[in-house]
């Protein structure tokens, strides 16, 4: 699912936010400077407000996501993974965020399909598209702490190596 190239462009992707994150703090900056220097009180308190509202916005809402998106990529292929053979289950629509990535929830059966006991919930990232699968269908699933880092078909799986 995930690959090198995905994290290079992941990361170029940050690059050119944190360049286009620059431009207006370095103008606000520079206007700043020059009401300090004009001794302009109410523009320095009033640019300076702004700088911080624009630092504080653009921060939270355009660089973090692609940074932790980044990160979770980078653990995705270069992390510790878990080999599991389950039985999908269900899918929630819902998103949820972990760890400021966004998921969707997914419900598998590690043994009886029937008991609540052997249910494992791991994650589907929101930025790919949602999986096919139909409940019961057998998967060997890798996943990264509790997100899916890759799937087969169980059956295949099986078949290649027997």
């Amino acid at each position: 699912m995930y690959t090198q190239s995905d994290i290079e462009a992941i990361k170029k992707q940050g690059r050119q936010r944190v360049l286009a994150w620059l431009v207006p703090e370095a103008l606000l900056t520079g206007l700043v400077i020059f009401s300090f220097v004009r001794r302009v009180q109410w523009l320095t308190v009033l640019l300076f407000a702004l700088l911080g509202c624009l630092v504080l916005f653009s921060l939270a809402l355009y660089i973090l996501p692609v940074n932790r998106y980044k990160k979770h990529l980078e653990r995705a292929v270069y992390g510790r993974q878990r080999r599991s053979v389950l039985a999908f289950k269900s899918a929630e629509s819902k998103i949820v965020q972990r760890e400021g990535v966004a998921f969707h929830p997914l419900l598998f059966s590690a043994g009886q399909f029937q008991d609540a006991m052997d249910d494992r919930l791991l994650y589907w990232d929101a930025n790919l598209s949602p999986p096919f699968w139909q409940p019961g269908d057998r998967l060997v699933i890798h996943s990264h702490e509790k997100a899916i880092v890759s799937h087969a078909s169980a059956d295949a799986t099986e078949a290649l190596s027997g």
